[in-house]
This record gives C-alpha cells, sequence and structure tokens, in this order.
C-alpha cells in the first residue's frame, strides 16, 4: 500500500469514528514508533471515549491532509480532512472557514460541530479558534431553542469551560468565553450568577495565582454590584493573601475590591472598565482605610520579604491612586521592614515573582 492510500484509510478511519462514537471526551496523539505491523492495524483507536492517533502516522497524514485541501470541492472529502487537520492543529483558521461554510450548507450538525471542537480543546485547551467556532455556532442557534434547551447547552458549555481552565493556567480564552456565555445567555437566571459566584470562588481558592480566573470573578461580582458582596469579598481575599502569601494576583484582585467597595467601578457592556472618581461616602472611605490599615499591620508583622513588598506596593497604590494615606505607624513599618530586610541584598537574584499553585496540578 502506498503513502497515499495509507493515508487516505487513516483519514477515513478517523471519521468513521467519530460518526460512530458521539461520546468521545478526549483526543491525543500516542507516542509509538513506526512498526513494521503498521499497514495491518490502523493507527487510530477509541478506548473508553478517548480518541487516540499513533504518533508515527501524524506527519505523513497531516501533510496528505494539508495538501489535499487545497483543491478539494467535495463536501464528504472536505469533511474527513478538516477532522484531521483540526484535531491536530486546531488553530488553523481556514479549516474552521470550512467548517462554518458547510455548517450554513446544513452538511454539518450542531453536535458534530461542537464535538470537534471538544475534541480539538481536548489536546490544546488555549486555542483561541477553537473557542470562537463554538462562540459562533451557538449564535446561530440557540435563539431558536426553547429555554429548558438553552439551560442545558449553557450548562454543558460552562462544565467545558471548567475543564479548560483547569487544563492550562490563566487559560484567558476559556475564561474570555465563559464571560460571553453568561453576558449573552444568563439573562434573567439569577440563579446560574449565583451559581457562578460560588463555582469562581472555588477556583480561586486552589489557583490563587490565576489572573484571568480573577478577571472573570471581577466580572460577575461587577454584575452582582452589591456592596455587601463587595465588603464579604474583601475579607474573602484577606484570608486568601495570609494563607497563601506571596502571590501578587491577589492583591491586584485585592485592589479591585476595593475600589469596587468604595463604589468607584462601573461596568461597561462588554467589559469592565475601572473609573476613579471622587469620593461620595466619607464614612465609607473612613471605614475601607481603617481595615485596610489593620489588613497591612499584620501583613507586615508576619510576612517575608516578598509578601512585605507586595504590602509595600499596595500601600503606594492607595496613597497614589485613592489619595487614601495609610497612617505613619503602617508606612514607617513597612519602609523599616522592607529596609532591614532588604539590607544586604546587593548582588542577590530577585525574589520570585510567583509561586506554584497550592493546588499541585501545574498551575
Amino acid at each position: 500500500m502506498g503513502d497515499s492510500e495509507l493515508c487516505q484509510r487513516i483519514v477515513c478511519d478517523l471519521e468513521s469514528l467519530l460518526r460512530k462514537h458521539a461520546l468521545l471526551e478526549s483526543f491525543d496523539v500516542i507516542l509509538k514508533e513506526n512498526g513494521a505491523e503498521r499497514a495491518n492495524r490502523s493507527p487510530v483507536y477509541v478506548v473508553e471515549n478517548h480518541l487516540g492517533l499513533e504518533s508515527w502516522c501524524v506527519v505523513p497524514v497531516y501533510t496528505f491532509a494539508s495538501q489535499q485541501l487545497h483543491n478539494c470541492y467535495d463536501t464528504d472529502k472536505l469533511i474527513q480532512l478538516t477532522n484531521v487537520l483540526l484535531l491536530l492543529n486546531p488553530e488553523l483558521a481556514v479549516a474552521w472557514n470550512h467548517r462554518r461554510r458547510l455548517y450554513l450548507q446544513r452538511n454539518l450538525g450542531l453536535r458534530q460541530e461542537l464535538q470537534l471542537s471538544q475534541l480539538a480543546l481536548s489536546r490544546k485547551p488555549k486555542t483561541a479558534e477553537a473557542f470562537f467556532h463554538r462562540k459562533w455556532l451557538l449564535g446561530q442557534e440557540m435563539e431558536n431553542y426553547p429555554l429548558e434547551r438553552r439551560q442545558a447547552v449553557l450548562h454543558s458549555e460552562l462544565q467545558l469551560c471548567d475543564t479548560m481552565a483547569s487544563k492550562y493556567f490563566s487559560n484567558y480564552h476559556a475564561w474570555d468565553y465563559r464571560r460571553h456565555l453568561v453576558r449573552e445567555y444568563v439573562e434573567g437566571a439569577p440563579l446560574i450568577i449565583e451559581s457562578e459566584l460560588q463555582r469562581s470562588k472555588d477556583f480561586l481558592q486552589s489557583h490563587v495565582s490565576d489572573h484571568s480566573g480573577m478577571a472573570y470573578r471581577q466580572y460577575i461580582l461587577l454584575r452582582v454590584n452589591s456592596r455587601p458582596l463587595f465588603q464579604t469579598e474583601l475579607q474573602f481575599i484577606t484570608d486568601l493573601i495570609h494563607t497563601f502569601p506571596g502571590h501578587e494576583a491577589l492583591w491586584q484582585h485585592r485592589r479591585f475590591c476595593v475600589l469596587a467597595y468604595l463604589g468607584l467601578l462601573k461596568s461597561a457592556d462588554k467589559r469592565f472598565r475601572w473609573v476613579i472618581k471622587d469620593h461620595k461616602d466619607p464614612s465609607r472611605v473612613n471605614r475601607a482605610m481603617q481595615e485596610e490599615q489593620v489588613f497591612i499591620r499584620d501583613v507586615l508583622r508576619a510576612g517575608e520579604y516578598w509578601q512585605r513588598t507586595l504590602c509595600e506596593r499596595h500601600i503606594r497604590w492607595m496613597r497614589d491612586t485613592l489619595h487614601i494615606d495609610l497612617n505613619a505607624e503602617a508606612s514607617e513599618m513597612a519602609n523599616g521592614v522592607a529596609l532591614d530586610d532588604g539590607a544586604d541584598r546587593r548582588g542577590q537574584l530577585p525574589p520570585p515573582r510567583e509561586r506554584a499553585d497550592p493546588s499541585g496540578d501545574g498551575d
């Protein structure tokens, strides 16, 4: 069997398995050296809803599919070729464009496209093109669905976002897609917003350096826009900073909480922007200042060098951004401790900006 015939057989085998197994959960390339028996056995297989392709055939099959795609006008063959190309390289925009054209022509179904993009993301979970394809698909169909089906699709998509955010640290595209889902399809569903508050909180507790996850939580907090909630969030972030010292993302989230508590943030239609304006409630400003003073003193007494450095930055931010000077005692303590601790640091490497997440999952 020639190389072209072998590659064509592999492409057909892959398409057949995709059609046969509707509940596939993931796709990956399986390390396998070029064996003599390769011509007698397909290198594509499914084990417990996991699709695999042996590594020895990746380059020849991908090259074959790429070359065939350029002059292909047959619908069935286009589907087969783009299956292979997108599973191996989900960033290939031209292949997604072919899929969208075929979808509009009713040659592909929603389940088929959601399955392919999910499998592509299972191998490369930060692929913007795959998330955009799902966004486009839902934009074509969701408005025609009854409420019950819309909620079922939304629940499934939120679960997908959970999985992809856990697979890749600070997965901006997963969190941006989640924000899109909430913005477009959660109107008038307070229970979902309440659930998102809890889910994002649980995620932050085990991913304390994930800036993208925190930005999403900030979006949800602004959607609710409750002053008691912002005050509770300040206490929550205080506990995290004490429990997991030295994570800059937590300090940045604290600044958001301070601004939100003071009523200095506005939410735009598609993204929130920080709007700093004059204080309108002196009593709330005084209360926030007192709480920050207590928090800073506790950090400076117990914190290590990098934690105290982050605390110093927070003091300067309060002064420069909010024009709130913490009392001299806290400022002097910050300056004194930082100077003492950094007295003999010439020639030493700077402290690490981030630590490994306590989740232990590779974040």
